[in-house]
């Protein structure tokens, strides 16, 4: 289980390099004290708040979703300027929201109470449709439903449940975004908003202009300067009437979170790149090493022999809370087989996977010419655990069956539950587990234990859940070992997971008729091999292992799922959705048992 999670990514449509959106912890904080300073302050200040860069008429205009809330507490409207057409501005609206493209805001305070935002610096094509979006999500439990669209124009979000009929007015609040030419030329970006105090104490607190007014102009004035700063990128050149640009951070500290994120990502990319150098058999090691692993752990070792290579589990390595009988530490060794399996084929080499009397797995190798590369083998680098939300749509039947396949290996099953009450039912089992483990003092040092908060972190241990892979942002590891106390909360967690697993395709259930090291290792080689297929049809995946490995949930799964004798051992979603940066790897002389030039392998562990 994952609970650092996010949904943003894409390919690059922007002109020039990354941005930093909302994510300077130096801005974040002067942000934090500017609120502060608003909230003191009151009414001071706040007939500037109002109307933050809108001119008199667009402030006593009535704008298209204004009469759905005709008689509100307060409204607020703020303006800018944008040297760029609405056709270049559209696009970064259209992805608003969490598990989209952000807010574009103050990131690290919007996480920081739990919304799990990531801003993007980039255009995400399979965000930009709002004609079957019902809501935008401001966090994994907060809402708005989309009002009104109107392409390059309007775009109305709502607190109601579900989208306002014609005839049906709202009751919470409006939030809405309007393109009009600028008489002087660009774009006039024009914000509202409008809230109507509930009946009751905290809705009326909710809708307070005392707090909530004060708040929202913070954040908004930095979400539409971070528009504009985007949208005019992309549109090339901007006149010298822009206002300067002081998104990012000068400080040293930036520039070495900087240096070490771009250091993070340049290793990733070298772990999936072939050596020409390398000899045979570490090339076939570093593929093996691409493999899942419980908490990206990696709880293996490697001997190499001229016919075989052979896998040990590396005990220090193990999850004594989350996985006291070791059934994950065996399904990461099946996995890493199995990736050896293919890597092999690649090199024409045919390979079988064996469990020995001991706790070895031993992967036979043939000589060359005996196997052709399969889609499989080219998967092997691109394959990864991708945590974040998927696109919601459904995967094509003659792809259910191709992956059904990929999954049934020897003696496992692979069951693909894709109906919506059948996703719907997972999830209460996942939200079960994740109750379960997350009020278990125990789990949750474990799992914090395995948490690399950082890319200097995780470059150092180059192991463990690295936030750069999941989309957080990168925090002090002291600090967010203490965030962490307050953010890892299991009710906000089973939510968040409720959610990924409403939008994704399906879900595939690995069962063996035992339950044994044997049928640990063949569950992981098939799970691998699911994996790696899922990838070969660009198809992203995730472990949703919660109910598994909580003790008292296990039986009642797999009594939901029909099993008679059979034993569940892993559980994967799956479906569409985009790519997230890939984590780290250890070194291969790390996980040679016997490295080369030792007196084990002198002469035999390294073939050209």
């Amino acid at each position: 289980m994952d609970p650092w999670t996010r949904a943003t990514t894409g390919s690059n449509e922007t002109s020039g390099g990354p941005m930093d959106v909302g994510r300077s912890l130096p801005r974040n904080l002067f942000a934090a004290v500017r609120m502060a300073g608003h909230v003191l302050t009151g009414p001071l200040l706040r007939r500037r708040r109002m109307s933050w860069g809108a001119v008199p008429e667009e402030v006593s205009s009535a704008w298209p979703g204004d009469e759905l809330l005709p008689d509100p507490s307060w409204t607020a409207t703020h303006a800018v300027t944008v040297e760029a057409p609405p056709e270049r501005i559209w696009p970064w609206l259209a992805q608003l929201g969490q598990g989209r493209g952000g807010l574009y805001s103050f990131e690290r305070l919007e996480n920081l109470i739990g919304c799990r935002m990531r801003n993007t610096d980039r255009i995400l094509p399979e965000h930009q449709d709002l004609s079957a979006v019902p809501e935008i999500r401001l966090a994994p439990q907060a809402a708005l439903a989309v009002a009104r669209v109107e392409p390059g124009r309007d775009l109305v979000l709502a607190a109601s449940a579900g989208p306002p009929a014609a005839d049906r007015r709202v009751t919470g609040g409006l939030w809405s975004f309007h393109l009009r030419p600028a008489p002087e030329g660009g774009t006039r970006l024009v914000e509202r908003l409008s809230f109507s105090a509930g009946p009751s104490r905290q809705e009326r607190l909710f809708t307070s202009p005392a707090l909530i007014e004060p708040v929202s102009f913070v954040m908004s004035q930095e979400m539409l300067r971070n528009l504009k700063r985007l949208a005019e990128r992309r549109a090339g050149p901007v006149p010298d009437r822009r206002q300067p640009d002081r998104a990012g951070s000068s400080c040293a500290g930036a520039r070495r979170r900087g240096r070490s994120a771009r250091e993070y990502d340049e290793t990733a990319a070298a772990l999936r790149r072939p050596d020409p150098d390398a000899a045979q058999d570490r090339e076939l090691i570093r593929l093996a090493t691409l493999a899942a692993s419980s908490h990206n752990t990696q709880p293996w070792t490697f001997t190499v022999a001229p016919d075989s290579i052979t896998l040990r589990p590396d005990r220090s390595r193990r999850c004594p809370v989350v996985d006291p009988d070791d059934a994950h530490l065996y399904k990461s060794l099946g996995c890493a087989a199995e990736n050896l399996v293919h890597a092999a084929a690649a090199q024409g080499r045919a390979a079988e996977v064996a469990l020995a009397t001991d706790e070895r797995v031993v992967v036979a190798l043939d000589a060359p010419g005996t196997a052709t590369a399969t889609p499989l083998s080219a998967a092997i680098e691109t394959r990864q655990c991708t945590r974040g939300a998927y696109a919601g749509r459904p995967v094509d039947r003659e792809d259910l069956v191709v992956l059904e396949r990929a999954g049934g290996l020897g003696r496992v099953r692979c069951l693909l539950l894709t109906e919506p009450r059948d996703l719907a039912a997972v999830a209460e089992h996942v939200a079960s587990g994740d109750l379960a483990q997350l009020n278990d003092a125990a789990f949750r040092r474990e799992l914090v234990s395995w948490i690399r908060f950082n890319p200097a972190a995780a470059l150092r241990s180059r192991d463990g859940l690295a936030g750069r892979a999941t989309g957080r942002p990168p925090v002090p590891s002291r600090m967010g070992t203490l965030l962490a106390r307050f953010l890892l909360r299991a009710g906000a967690q089973a939510r968040a997971d409720a959610e990924q697993l409403k939008g994704s395709a399906g879900v595939a259930v690995f069962v063996t008729a035992d339950d044994d090291r044997a049928a640990w290792v063949e569950a992981g080689r098939a799970c691998q091999r699911f994996a790696l297929q899922a990838e070969a049809l660009d198809i992203r995946t995730a472990f949703v292992n919660q109910p598994i490995e909580v003790p008292e949930l296990r039986p009642r799964f797999e009594t939901w799922l029909g099993l008679a004798g059979e034993h569940v051992q892993l559980a994967v979603r799956f479906g569409h959705g985009p790519r997230l940066p890939y984590s780290l790897r250890r070194p291969i002389e790390d996980v040679l048992a016997d490295p080369p030039g030792s007196r084990a392998t002198r002469g035999t562990a390294v073939r050209p």
